[in-house]
């Protein structure tokens, strides 16, 4: 199961999903040099001190750290379902779609919260929203890997 180069991939989507609920996903500065930070489960607005002024939790905020918590679930139960390479290959399909629902919430939030905050200035992305992109190339490769054992076997089951 580790041996193989596609649970080293699925892994480190695992460890992005748990690295998302600790990083910022974006971040504005305003004209008073106040800092507003949006993460995976709330926005906060943080003075020159490094003081967090505000921190705000809205239901929708769940939407994302529930995608996290799906992506981690379907990775672990791929990781460790890997004498059946078909299953392997259906769940790293909903990873993806999964992984692309997450992508485009991280967008949603960010055109949401440039409105809200200050309109004139632009936002910075930061790793947070770099992370998944990351697991979306993983997942990729995890399957490209999934499918060459599958083909592998099948020629071999062939010959024999």
């Amino acid at each position: 199961m580790i041996q193989r180069p596609q649970s080293i991939f699925i892994t480190i989507i695992i460890i992005g999903m748990i690295a998302l609920f600790f990083l910022p996903i974006w971040q504005k500065i305003d004209k008073n040099c106040n800092t507003y930070i949006i993460y995976l489960y709330n926005l906060q607005k943080i003075n020159p001190n490094g003081e967090i002024l505000k921190m705000i939790f809205l239901p929708y905020y769940f939407i994302g750290c529930i995608l996290a918590v799906l992506i981690m679930l379907i990775s672990t139960y791929q990781l460790l379902s890997y004498k059946k390479r078909l299953l392997q290959i259906k769940l790293s399909f909903v990873n993806t779609l999964t992984i692309s629902s997450l992508l485009g919430f991280y967008i949603y939030l960010s055109i949401k919260n440039e409105n809200l905050i200050i309109s004139n200035i632009q936002g910075e992305y930061q790793i947070g929203f770099i992370i998944p992109i990351i697991c979306m190339i993983c997942n990729i490769i995890a399957n490209r890997f999934i499918k060459r054992d599958e083909y592998i076997i099948q020629s071999s089951e062939n010959i024999s």
